[in-house]
């Protein structure tokens, strides 16, 4: 009898071992293939960018009239002026774009003359007025480099008598004008609808008009940055798409299992677990009672009595004052508290195979009654 009970432990242990290898076999198949899966679809759906470099600015000369006060026909940047005496102002206009490969793509620009009146101290404006002083066409291109280039010649009394006309037809005051001279370039990939530089507006040249002869400054914005160009997109978008749904669903599957596995394991491990703390609870309160036997002892000779709890096994012993005997099958996972009287043998058992089957019927009995309050 005993040796069918051992080995019907040996085949349960043997049977939850195939169980843990089948599991984790599994597991970490599904895993590895979601994976696989999962990275094909960002290699087959990877878009290949190359780098650019930005760079636009603006020069400028201010032409002045014949008068007696300045020797030189004209004058460069950062210089104050009299309004009265410009001429005319010529500005150039410069943009170049480095790209780190040579790649195909289309570009146009053009430069705009803004002209606005406002209030000071407020942002909102009174007039506006805008006309193309150059605009070009899209063009296409496989360079690895844009160099523009662009003279403006700007007849300043024409755009300050506009603005004058205006003032004096209205009987404004507290008013600032200002012309601006915006350079705007598009880049377009040819693999992209959109436009590649971040701004279209690329460079500003900003000339205050005035009604008056006052001091005139001239500033201008430089732009200097650094983006990526869409080269190519992936190849094989619609297969990568497949792939990650594939990747996706292999991978909860994976997870399912994994967690499986770990629910498993802890099950399991649970009811050695409590064999091994009611054993140590026992020892540990009830050593001085207990007499453990290294030999196997013979009980088909006695009329064996189960007992239902160690607290019982423990009231016999009381009762008839004879020791009681523990007796460990060689795997620990398993041990009898026998006491002996005459003919009769009183055998309480503690195996964690009979832990763990009670463990099963509970959960079982436990989803039984879910199943009945659904």
């Amino acid at each position: 009898m005993e040796k069918e009970q051992q080995d019907i432990i040996n085949e349960h242990k043997k049977r939850r071992r195939a169980k843990k290898i089948k599991l984790s076999i599994a597991s970490v198949v599904t895993l590895i293939c979601a994976v696989i899966l999962i990275v094909s679809y960002l290699f087959l759906s990877k878009d290949y960018y190359i780098n650019y470099k930005e760079n636009a600015n603006v020069d400028y000369k201010i032409y002045l009239k014949e008068n007696e006060f300045y020797e030189e026909e004209y004058l460069g940047l950062n210089n104050d002026v009299i309004a009265s005496l410009i001429n005319n102002i010529q500005a150039e206009f410069n943009y170049e774009l480095d790209l780190e490969a040579n790649e195909e793509y289309e570009y146009d620009y053009r430069i705009v003359a803004n002209v606005e009146v406002k209030a000071k101290d407020s942002t909102n404006s009174i007039y506006e007025s805008s006309k193309d002083l150059i605009a070009k066409e899209k063009v296409k291109s496989t360079n690895s480099e844009i160099k523009i280039n662009e003279n403006v010649d700007v007849n300043y009394d024409e755009y300050n008598n506009e603005i004058k006309k205006f003032i004096n037809l209205y009987e404004l005051s507290s008013t600032e004008s200002t012309l601006t001279l915006d350079m705007y370039v598009n880049i377009y990939g040819v693999n992209s609808e959109e436009r590649i530089n971040d701004d279209s507006k690329v460079v500003s040249l900003e000339i205050p008009l005035t009604t008056k002869t006052i001091n005139v400054s001239i500033t201008s914005e430089v732009v200097e940055k650094e983006g990526k160009m869409l080269a190519s997109e992936g190849e094989y978008k619609e297969l990568a798409n497949t792939l990650l749904l594939i990747g996706v669903i292999v991978l909860v599957v994976g997870i399912i299992i994994f967690i499986r596995l770990i629910m498993y394991l802890l099950q399991t491990r649970s009811a050695e677990r409590m064999y091994e703390t009611e054993l140590r609870n026992i020892l540990s309160n009830y050593k001085s009672y207990i007499q453990k036997v290294n030999n196997k002892i013979e009980i088909e000779n006695y009329e064996v009595l189960k007992i239902e709890t160690f607290r019982e096994i423990l009231e016999i012993r009381d009762t008839i004052q004879k020791p009681i005997l523990m007796l460990q099958d060689e795997r620990g996972l398993g041990t009898e508290f026998i006491v002996i009287n005459d003919k009769m043998a009183f055998v309480y058992t503690l195996r964690a195979s009979e832990i763990r089957e009670k463990l099963r019927e509970k959960s079982k009995a436990k989803n039984n009654k879910k199943d009945e309050q659904k």
